[in-house]
């Protein structure tokens, strides 16, 4: 651990003094006859650092090659796009539901009252689409 630590410590001196060697490098730079040719090669490189990052300059073909033209880059993507929407994915094939064979049981109204009890007042209505309060305004269990 303090090992780690030690070598970390020397890494990041190491990586001050070579920003403080290319500082002063630079300061050098623009005190020379060239100050104007530096000056606005920073101005540029600031300018291509504050550039938007979503910004897709250059894409691979299907080959790996690097396509750097804007209309190769838009073709690339077009041809992506429609092999990727119009590409049939396999998937397994789903067996519908069976019919209830028979008849179901009837519901009992002491089932009824209880699920009414259950249900509050002024929350979503039931899967009918009937809200709770006109179940309870019919008297219970509904027209009865």
């Amino acid at each position: 651990m303090l090992a780690q630590y030690k070598s970390n410590k020397k890494a990041k001196a190491a990586v001050a003094r070579a920003k403080n060697a290319a500082m002063d490098e630079l300061y050098d730079k623009l005190e020379s006859s060239q100050t104007e040719k530096h000056v606005f090669r920073l101005a540029k490189a600031h300018r291509r650092a504050s550039l938007d990052v979503t910004e897709v300059r250059a894409v691979k073909n299907g080959d790996g090659e690097v396509l750097r033209d804007a209309m190769a880059v838009k073709k690339r993507w077009r041809a992506y796009f429609e092999h990727l929407l119009n590409e049939e994915f396999p998937r397994k094939e789903r067996n519908p539901a069976q019919p209830l064979a028979g008849p179901t049981q009837p519901w009992k109204i002491g089932e009824a009252r209880m699920a009414m009890k259950k249900m509050k007042a002024g929350k979503a209505s039931c899967p009918d689409g009937i809200p709770v309060e006109a179940w309870r305004a019919l008297g219970g269990l509904g027209g009865g």
